[in-house]
């Protein structure tokens, strides 16, 4: 018995010194989250790059780690998954860790309604970072980082100008130039527009104008119609108007912005004005 117990205190002996020997032997890697930036910004989302630091004060290489993430927006679950890279971490090595991650704004605003006039979100990428090495793989390392992305801004038509380019018997042509203001951090397409002129409250013309290019980010875009309206299209949708100089009019300009957030969302401006009418003076002489 008293050999039993000899053997037995000798063991946790030489176990406890073993894991002394190995604690002095291994350490743990230092982590930090240095930051997160913006490497792309475009209509379809924001694609941001987490830099991770890790530094392995150990004699020895350490295996590739294995990062799990999650995203979340104004502190609500959005989306996670798990990064793996190839670069493992030499003896007294420092080393950053790249991690792309890319928010899609179709997404976010299928998933938040809330955020819909929003300028911006706050979010937090949460990370945990493990290796494959028997005394740390399961020892997660948790990082954390909060932010604010900011959110694409429906672009604004504003009133234009309006004048009367050409006037005839026939009728006259108008010359219209619309103005978008693109309020994002990144450029657009110039929009598809519709236009609608109306005399009298009838629909008198309708056209389209469809300009290629793009609209800087911050910046104003213009785009120029001529609408050209015939009195024989006056006076067949509206009829009489018992010989009146002028009628009102509106111009309905719709754009319609290859945006994904906005998908089915269109901006609508109307110009309410006059126009002048033909006059017929009678030939009857006088007696």
């Amino acid at each position: 018995m008293k050999r039993i117990k000899f053997f037995t205190v000798i063991f946790l002996l030489l176990t406890l010194a073993t894991c002394q020997t190995l604690n002095s032997i291994i350490q743990e890697p230092r982590l930090s989250l240095r930051s997160v930036d913006i490497a792309n910004i475009n209509l379809s989302g924001i694609d941001l790059v987490t830099h991770i630091d890790i530094e392995n004060p150990n004699s020895f290489t350490l295996p590739t780690p294995k990062i799990d993430w999650a995203i979340s927006i104004n502190t609500n679950p959005f989306t996670k998954g798990v990064f793996k890279t190839d670069k493992s971490i030499k003896s007294l090595e420092k080393v950053t860790v790249d991690l792309p991650l890319t928010i899609t704004y179709d997404a976010l605003y299928k998933s938040f309604t809330s955020i819909f006039d929003k300028k911006e979100a706050a979010y937090n990428i949460a990370l945990g970072v493990s290796f494959a090495l028997p005394l740390l793989e399961n020892k997660v390392f948790p990082l954390n980082y909060s932010g604010q992305i900011p959110l694409p801004q429906l672009p604004k038509l504003l009133s234009g100008s309006v004048g009367i380019e050409k006037m005839d018997l026939t009728g006259l042509t108008l010359a219209y130039v619309a103005n978008i203001e693109n309020p994002n951090k990144f450029p657009i397409p110039f929009p598809k527009m519709d236009l609608d002129y109306s005399v009298a409250g009838k629909s008198v013309l309708k056209s389209s104008n469809t300009k290629s290019g793009e609209i800087a980010a911050g910046s104003a875009g213009t785009a120029n119609f001529n609408i050209s309206v015939a009195y024989t299209d006056i006076f067949r949708a509206i009829g009489s108007l018992s010989n009146a100089a002028e009628a009102k009019s509106n111009l309905a300009l719709s754009a319609d912005f290859s945006i994904p957030a906005f998908d089915g969302v269109k901006n609508i401006l109307d110009i309410p004005g006059t126009i002048p009418l033909l006059q017929i003076q009678s030939a009857i002489p006088k007696l």
